[in-house]
Parts: C-alpha cells; sequence; structure tokens
C-alpha cells in the first residue's frame, strides 16, 4: 500500500509466515474499535467535501484511487476502509502523534475548538465518521474538489452530470451507448442487441479511439472492477416459468434523458398484435455497502400482460443469502420488486423477476409495471 517508498523488505513466504497478521490483530485490538459509525448520504458527501481541497485536504498527500497526491505521497485513500477498523481510523484522526510520535500528519480536530462549523454541526467526531463514510464508496468515491484527475485530454470523467459516449465496444456491439455518472460506477448499453452489457467502477472512458484522428478502434472500460450482464435481452414473454429464455423480441427505439439528465433506455415489442414498451435505466445509489447500480425496467401496455419476465442474473450458482441472491459469489442481487425466483435452464441458474401490471383507468397505455433491483460487486 505504499509503492512509493523503495524498500530491501525480504520475501519471507507464505508458509513462513502464515498466521502472523492475525497475531498482529489479535494482539493490538481494541474491541471498541470495531464499531462502523451509522451511514447516510449526507455524512458520505460531507465526507467527501472534507477530504478536498475545500476541507481538510487529504488529497494533499494522500493518492487517491491511484491518482497522485498534490504534494509528497502517502497512503491511498481508496485502501483504507478495506485495511483499517472505523473506530482505529476516528481516534487516529483526533489525535495522529498518540500513535506515532512525530508523524507528518496533521492534526485537524482540537478539544473545543470546531472547524468547518458548516459541516455537521461543526461536531469533529461526526466529521471523521463522515470521512470514513465516504471512504466506504472506494473504486465509486466519486472525486473531491481539487484532485488533478488527469493530463490526457481523451480520459473522460464526469463531473455534473452523466456523460453519455457512442463507441464501439470490445465484446459488445458497434453499437454501444456508454454511460458514466459522477459517483464512479458506470454502464455500457448495447443498442444493436437491446441489453444492458457491462457495468464498471473507477475511470469512466479513454474516448481516443472514437474522437482521436480518424477514430475507429475498438474501446474497452477505462476502469476496474467490470461485471458483464447476461446475454440476450432482460424482458421476455413467457408463455410458462419453465420454457427456456427466448432469442431477440425487442426493438431500440431510442434514448431520452430525465429532470437529472439520467439517460433511459427505450425498447419496444409486439405482442399478440398489440405494442409493449420499455424504459431501463442504471445508476449509482450510494449506500452502507458501497455504491450500488441500481436498474429500473418500467414497461406500459394497453393490455394486462401476466406472462412478461424480467432476468436479471445467469450464473452458475445462485444461493439466497439475508434477503438477497449472491451470483457466483461474486455479484449481490437485492430485488426490490416481489416474486423474485431462482430456475434451472439450458445447464444454469437463471434469477428471474415476474413484471406485475397495475391498472390505471385515466391513462394512456392503461397498465403499467416496474421492476427494480440493486447490484453490488
Amino acid at each position: 500500500v505504499r509503492p512509493y517508498m523503495l524498500t530491501r523488505m525480504p520475501v519471507f513466504g507464505e508458509s513462513a509466515v502464515d498466521g502472523l497478521a492475525a497475531a498482529f490483530t489479535a494482539a493490538d485490538r481494541i474491541p471498541a474499535h470495531d464499531a462502523a459509525p451509522t451511514f447516510s448520504v449526507e455524512s458520505a458527501q460531507a465526507g467527501r467535501t472534507l477530504v478536498g481541497s475545500t476541507g481538510v485536504s487529504c488529497i494533499t498527500c494522500h493518492t487517491f484511487n491511484g491518482r497522485a497526491s498534490l504534494g509528497v505521497p502517502a497512503v491511498d485513500l481508496g485502501a483504507m476502509h478495506d485495511r483499517l477498523r472505523p473506530g482505529w481510523f476516528n481516534a487516529f484522526l483526533e489525535h495522529p502523534d498518540s500513535f506515532t510520535p512525530g508523524t507528518r500528519m496533521t492534526r485537524f480536530w482540537m478539544p473545543d475548538l470546531p472547524i468547518f462549523t458548516n459541516l455537521l454541526n461543526g461536531d469533529g467526531k461526526r466529521q471523521r465518521e463522515a470521512i470514513w463514510n465516504y471512504l466506504s464508496m472506494g473504486e465509486s468515491m466519486a472525486p473531491p474538489a481539487g484532485l488533478r484527475m488527469s493530463d490526457d485530454d481523451w480520459d473522460l470523467m464526469p463531473s455534473v452530470e452523466p456523460i453519455l459516449l457512442t463507441t464501439f465496444m470490445k465484446g459488445v456491439s458497434p453499437r454501444t451507448l456508454c454511460v458514466g455518472y459522477t459517483d464512479l460506477v458506470h454502464v455500457a448499453y448495447d443498442a444493436e442487441n437491446v441489453r444492458l452489457a457491462k457495468a464498471w467502477r473507477g475511470k469512466f472512458m479513454d474516448a481516443s479511439g472514437t474522437w482521436d484522428a480518424r477514430a475507429g478502434r475498438v474501446c474497452s472500460p477505462a476502469g476496474s472492477s467490470i461485471i458483464d450482464l447476461p446475454p440476450g435481452e432482460a424482458i421476455a414473454i413467457l408463455a410458462s416459468r419453465d420454457l427456456p429464455w427466448p432469442e431477440a423480441s425487442l426493438r431500440y427505439v431510442g434514448i431520452e434523458r430525465d429532470a437529472a439528465r439520467i439517460p433511459r433506455f427505450i425498447s419496444e415489442l409486439l405482442a399478440d398484435g398489440v405494442a409493449l414498451r420499455v424504459r431501463e435505466s442504471a445508476v449509482p445509489v450510494m449506500s452502507g455497502q458501497g455504491v450500488q447500480l441500481r436498474r429500473t425496467m418500467d414497461s406500459w401496455a394497453e393490455a394486462d400482460r401476466s406472462d412478461l419476465y424480467m432476468r436479471v442474473a445467469v450464473g452458475g450458482t445462485i444461493a439466497e443469502r439475508g434477503g438477497s441472491f449472491v451470483i457466483d459469489d461474486t455479484l449481490t442481487v437485492t430485488v426490490r420488486s416481489p416474486g423474485a425466483f431462482v430456475r434451472d435452464s439450458n445447464g444454469k441458474r437463471e434469477l428471474l423477476v415476474p413484471v406485475d401490471f397495475k391498472y390505471f383507468e385515466n391513462e394512456t397505455p392503461r397498465y403499467k409495471a416496474t421492476v427494480e433491483v440493486d447490484l453490488l460487486w
């Protein structure tokens, strides 16, 4: 975690030091340090302000998810939440010298001397907890004020509103629509095959392959923690729950943006002479577990459809844990709509959700439905 230090530390091998880290932890552990602060979006946003140049300016020394600090390098902020205990972190920020005499770490919070009184009423403990909550976003931490993001003209970084980039993406199609969010969780929508294809964290896209010179180069996500969404369309009609997921039936119609400038993808299908329209969005949502991706599927029709389903996930294993579904021990899916079930199909496990239409007397179309799922990886 300190790649800037040039050391001659020997490599001892796993067998020589196996269990040593756990022993150090047990010997030094203070149980009270395990307690995590209550998470809220307000707290995480205050933490972002404090980390930036208009706050205590942690980025002056600390690198930020691999991006250089403004000065002398110190431990990457993106690694702290996974490495440290919340109580230890709070106590260290309150009085760094009590842990490491002579440390370069500045003591910002003094007894009876509040700072940034406009943030969380100047409460020092809550402010330090706010930084911890912000760091819990990990790779998806929205950059704080003052961070030098990139020296590359083609490195796209969302700042005020989502970025929409049309490109040719490797493994997707020549008609790929990429959406970059300020919360640093991004998606790629395959307009040619009418499906949400990928999601990833961190950096958004290097647009040189699309914009530079004659362009025409195949692009890939610039970030990390990339996941592939199930192949095929997410919405389909099944006359029976046991039938295989059908091939292409949707037609891509276009894209719109809502009042917050969130892109929403529109498609439709024709069944039994009745047109059914689908609108999909995928938006980052902060939570105590980190930034999740909330996928929303809205549907409209002139007739009730009890045979419409959304396929949320496909995997070798799907296990239900604590009200959520874990796919291949990698992706956690929380279905916010009723009726989700797991089935076997073509040698795989599939997570499906029935699309439950409601009747609206004085509206057109008269039948509407919404399915929401949260993805965490």
